[in-house]
């Protein structure tokens, strides 16, 4: 057989010279062999324009054309390649491609991110210059695989320029850049959550911060936080080395929230077995995440009797959306009337500027900084997470704080990075004092510079005290119903509660390790421990006991 590719489409020529050529469909290449990294699942690469002259680049899987190829001529028809309405010329069609041989050899991925030293996104991979092509191939498509919506330029001026002089919008955009660095670094996965009343700009920060990846439609590149845990491990994994935005952490089952940060954070899906019951392959990601809602993750999980550790906490870093100004979230609204008329601004332009910043951000690392051949951006990164560290990091912090600070300061080293770059058109400086902000936000929100789950101990303990220092506290010598336990006065007036050992275990401590409390109490002075143990032993009507005695300070701090 004998195929020609001309300007206005392929034909197939018959041996016969008075037959007329066939023409099959509207002009198409075959531009590559295409095989993921175990070099299964081989496609070919087709390159054809629709009637608009967009170029389209589609892998076809080989196992298409092995049938009678209905699937795939309406999937290509469907991308806007004219084909034949002709029975033999369908059938030729499948011929040709089959019959081609490409010289060129590709590498399909199935997840977005870092791929040897290339960036690979839905609609284009950077970097793609090395001497194997990569190209992104996955079964479904996320919402925001369009490119990029106006220029750069676009939106500096309407979008990256106005978030000037407001600290958590710098900061949320900050956190856009910082994503794909979190892998160059060895940063792990996380999150940050602003939380506050509804109107205050919530969305409106997350709209921003995802129009520096893509966006279109009515909600951008914003997703929900109402979905599956199947779904969210899918969107987790689409969101690669990138930025995931969930608006409104209340639509997510409060008993499932503290697992989900955790899910997000930690970077991999559940085990699961597939239907011949042998074990799926895990999806597996990292990214930062941005998060808004009206509810704290602690104060939404408390709603269903639930509580939060110092884990949850470091992965899900909560920041208080209202920057006090009496505007919500913003504390500049350049020249706009209101607030209300800043936040419709920026969210009717981020509906038409999206993705260019990214994917320049990332070009000019790869390209002009040789981002996996030259140590200068790593170091440059290394050095102000160094510096920012050292300079808001509290002396003595806890481990948990310490790792939260080191986000922050990505954060802040990212968006330095983008306005020396030229991208953001902020002054130098605005994204480390943004990130300093909301850092300090976090610290306040936190209420400690010591453990969390320390502190949330001795709360839990002073919570029972509270509740049932006169109901199941003996006093006297007459027993109360449920005890657990006796008060007391000691010499001097200071008062005592002893808490029997299985009450204190079992219920005062529940969800903590006993040992944690009891340690924690007696740091704070709260607890009275005897010379060589944390408990005492003291005298009750019928003998002695040992018991955890605490004092009644614990009530007044």
């Amino acid at each position: 057989m004998a195929f020609e590719t001309r300007n206005d489409g392929v034909y197939w020529k018959s041996l016969d010279p008075k037959r007329p050529a066939l023409w099959l469909c509207s002009r198409l290449e075959v531009v590559a062999f295409v095989r993921d990294g175990a070099s299964e699942k081989w496609s070919r690469l087709l390159r054809f324009n629709d009637p608009d002259g967009v170029v389209h680049e589609v892998p076809l899987a080989m196992s298409m054309l092995a049938d009678n190829g209905h699937s795939y001529r309406r999937m290509l028809a469907s991308k806007g390649l004219d084909i034949s309405s002709d029975r033999q010329a369908r059938e030729l069609l499948t011929e040709f491609i089959r019959g081609e041989q490409p010289g060129i050899r590709v590498l399909s991925v199935s997840r977005p991110g870092w791929h040897d030293g290339v960036f690979v996104l839905p609609d284009v991979t950077i970097g793609n210059e090395g001497s194997q092509a990569v190209i992104w191939q996955a079964q479904s498509a996320p919402e925001y695989t369009r490119n990029g919506g106006g220029s750069l330029e676009d939106w500096r001026n309407t979008i990256g320029k106005p978030c000037s002089g407001n600290t958590r919008l710098l900061f949320a955009v900050s956190s856009a850049f910082a994503a794909p660095l979190l892998s160059v670094v060895g940063e792990e996965s996380g999150g940050f959550h602003f939380r506050g009343r509804s109107s205050l700009g919530k969305t409106t920060a997350l709209l921003v911060a995802g129009s520096v990846w893509g966006g279109g439609g009515r909600t951008g590149y914003v997703e929900s936080w109402l979905t599956t845990v199947n779904g969210l491990e899918a969107t987790a994994e689409l969101h690669n080395d990138g930025l995931l935005c969930l608006d409104e952490l209340s639509q997510v089952a409060a008993e499932e929230a503290g697992k989900t940060a955790y899910l997000l954070a930690n970077g991999q899906g559940k085990g699961r077995m597939d239907k011949h019951t042998a074990l799926r392959k895990r999806l597996k990601w990292t990214l930062l995440f941005l998060s808004s809602g009206e509810l704290s993750l602690h104060d939404h999980m408390k709603s269903v009797g639930k509580g939060t550790r110092a884990g949850q906490h470091v992965r899900l870093v909560e920041i208080a959306a209202d920057a006090e100004r009496g505007m919500g979230l913003f504390e500049d609204i350049h020249q706009h009337k209101s607030a209300d008329a800043f936040s419709r601004s920026l969210t009717q332009a981020t509906l038409k500027y999206y993705g260019t910043p990214i994917r320049e951000f990332l070009r000019l690392l790869i390209h002009e900084y040789r981002l996996y051949e030259s140590e200068e951006i790593e170091g440059y990164l290394r050095f102000q997470v160094s510096d920012f560290t050292s300079q808001y990091c509290p002396d003595g912090a806890p481990g948990e704080v310490s790792r939260v600070v080191g986000r922050f300061a990505l954060v802040a080293a990212a968006g330095e990075l983008a306005t020396m770059l030229e991208i953001t058109g902020w002054a130098e400086g605005e994204a480390t004092a943004a990130a300093a902000a909301c850092f300090q936000s976090w610290l306040l929100c936190r209420g400690t510079r010591g453990s969390s789950d320390d502190e949330m101990a001795v709360k839990q303990v002073r919570a029972f005290i509270e509740a049932h220092g006169s109901s199941r506290f003996q006093a006297g010598k007459e027993p109360v119903p449920n005890r657990a336990g006796f008060v007391r006065t000691r010499k001097g007036g200071d008062i005592e509660y002893w808490i029997l050992s299985e009450v204190f275990h079992r219920e005062v401590c529940d969800g903590f390790d006993s040992s944690m409390v009891a340690k924690a109490l007696a740091e704070r002075k709260h607890l009275r421990r005897s010379k060589d143990r944390i408990e005492v032993k003291v005298r009750i009507p019928g003998g002695t006991i040992w018991v955890y005695a605490i004092k009644a300070s614990i009530l007044t701090f």
